[in-house]
């Protein structure tokens, strides 16, 4: 699961910079299977509508486990594939709790054999509570998240998720050029983590996090900003002075405290909760828990000379952490072991064994004692872990994308609202026209948080013929449209007819914009009406990108009517899960 969750949080964090998506909505009248090679195509032939998702309309998503008094969650464990539920989401105060432990005894045997009655309340750190189970409060979902709740799924953050909500580009590089774009200085190109270059065939020039790698003299601010906008390896360094040879480069902890103490970052942020939580809770290295499995064990053996023996926690690497067995006394006096409890968490533990005296032990052998110790499972934090990370620790293998279209604001941007939507697609990387010939990767020149709304419709008014009151659709066995280089373009799946300025007014979908350009007549019912002027082309070229999930609604969502201008539907909202 820990890979899928890297996986997906490389692929959350491209988006917008090298995965550009877009959703495409339509009206189609087949029916092919969602998801496949048919689907794909029929979304391009009867795509109306497209918008590009910004990283603001995506997260990642876990199941939706809503704490409720008397159902059983597992306990997490470092040591294998966890389980759900292991976590509980508690919507009154919006934390997402990490089930640390299930019973008070610590015991493997014992697990899901007792009912959370107790609902997690604290605001940080492990707290146990009278029911036997301990919760690490994790992360808080804010009402900002709280749009990608639903009864299936959650949201869920980690620090490598914050960025900056500015959708301008251009803002930023101003921000970073002081408000002088065209000033000319030295620019410094700096790594970003400790790396390594070759230097010949065999050997290699270390450089560490922060170090100058080389320098440029005389380009502007600007140039410098944007020579390595994006980069995950260097980061540039904009100077009239003399270049330092190292500088400091901050993790998303320190960016995040940094805007926290300068009060640049809202309490209400996610972000803001998930510091306070890291800052209060586990150390890295940390040990989390311990759990002993006493099922191969007869308690009547389990004979100690004191209560509660502490055991001994070595370490190469970590200190500060407590272990010791739990006991009851029985009815002859004597301690008998039950289970374990861990004291202290420590810190910095990158491995750890256990050992006690084997005089302890009324009846077992040292061999016996030694099966015992093995019998305990301890469970470690790592560097970046649990709070700083909750996408792994969940082990997260969704993204939610969730776009809210406002008919009105197509109005307002003059953007073509299709009388009905019945798919949606989602596509990467589409190529676009910019102009002049000219294509790129759409969305590739705004930020990441950038959304906007396209028509894929061409829209065009006929220079004759009958002016069309209300709207009349033409069927395609009937139609062609004829370019001005002859080719008759046969992927126009609807052509829709209607009334604007005393023209009549075509409606055509499946158009490629360079088909839409040439478009000089089309052909109705074997009557040729020459084109007077294209009102709207598509942007987004045709096939382009890679379409990767396909959806028919399984009822008609109705936005509306295009030649009246009617609109019957305000608002509709798409919300996709994409699995990995």
């Amino acid at each position: 699961m820990a890979n899928k969750s890297n996986i997906l949080k490389s692929y959350l964090k491209d988006v917008g910079t090298k995965n550009q998506l877009f959703l495409m909505f339509g009206n189609t009248p087949n029916n092919p299977e969602n998801n496949t090679g048919d689907s794909g195509i029929d979304v391009w032939k009867n795509s109306e509508l497209s918008y590009r998702v910004g990283r603001k309309d995506t997260v990642a998503v876990i199941p939706n486990y809503t704490w409720s008094s008397g159902n059983v969650y597992n306990y997490w464990t470092s040591k294998t594939s966890n389980t759900n539920p292991f976590y509980a989401w508690n919507k009154v105060n919006g934390i997402v709790y990490l089930c640390i432990s299930n019973n008070d005894l610590n015991r493997k045997d014992l697990s899901l054999t007792s009912a959370s009655t107790y609902i997690p309340n604290h605001s940080s750190g492990i707290q146990r509570y009278a029911d036997g189970y301990s919760w690490l409060a994790l992360y808080k979902i804010t009402a900002d998240l709280l749009r990608f709740v639903t009864t299936t799924w959650i949201p869920v953050i980690s620090f490598d998720d914050y960025r900056d909500n500015d959708n301008s580009r251009y803002t930023k590089s101003v921000r970073f050029c002081s408000n002088n774009l065209s000033q000319t200085g030295n620019c410094g190109i700096y790594f970003k983590k400790t790396s390594q270059i070759p230097s010949g065939v065999s050997t290699f020039t270390t450089y560490n996090a922060g170090d100058l790698y080389v320098s440029l003299t005389n380009p502007t601010c600007g140039q410098c900003f944007h020579l390595y906008e994006n980069s995950e390896d260097f980061t540039s360094y904009f100077t009239t002075s003399t270049l330092p040879s190292t500088i400091q480069i901050k993790d998303k902890f320190d960016e995040i405290e940094s805007l926290i103490q300068t009060n640049r970052l809202s309490r209400s942020s996610p972000y803001y909760s998930l510091y306070t939580m890291t800052s209060n809770g586990l150390q890295d290295g940390a040990i989390v828990s311990a759990f002993i499995d006493l099922s191969s064990f007869n308690q009547d053996n389990l004979v100690v000379s004191q209560a509660n023996p502490e055991i001994t926690i070595s370490s190469s690497s970590g200190s500060g952490a407590s272990l010791r067995f739990k006991t009851y006394v029985n009815f002859d006096g004597e301690n008998i072991i039950e289970g374990v409890e861990l004291v202290s968490n420590g810190q910095n533990y990158r491995d750890a064994s256990l050992s006690i005296a084997y005089s302890k032990f009324t009846y077992l052998s040292a061999g016996q004692v030694d099966s015992l110790l093995a019998a305990i499972d301890l469970s470690l934090d790592t560097i970046d872990g649990l709070n700083f990370d909750p996408v792994a620790a969940l082990g997260s293998e969704n993204i939610m994308f969730d776009v809210r279209i406002e008919t009105n604001v197509l109005k307002n941007e003059n953007v073509f609202i299709p009388d009905e939507v019945n798919f949606y697609a989602l596509v990467e990387n589409p190529v676009e026209n910019i102009g002049s010939g000219l294509e790129i990767t759409a969305g590739a020149q705004f930020g990441k948080d950038y959304s906007y709304l396209e028509s894929n419709t061409t829209v065009a008014s006929l220079e004759s013929g009958p002016v069309i009151i209300g709207e009349e659709s033409v069927n395609i066995g009937d139609t062609t449209a004829t370019t001005s280089t002859g080719a008759t373009i046969k992927d126009m799946s609807v052509v829709k007819l209607g009334s604007s300025g005393g023209y009549s007014t075509v409606y055509l979908t499946g158009l490629n914009y360079d088909q839409a350009e040439d478009l000089s007549s089309i052909t109705i019912d074997s009557v040729v009406y020459p084109i007077r002027e294209i009102l709207e082309a598509p942007v987004l070229k045709q096939y382009s990108g890679k379409v990767t999930q396909t959806k028919k609604l399984d009822n008609t969502l109705k936005l509306g009517n295009a030649a009246t201008g009617t609109e019957n539907t305000k608002i509709f909202r798409i919300n996709i899960v994409k699995g990995f």
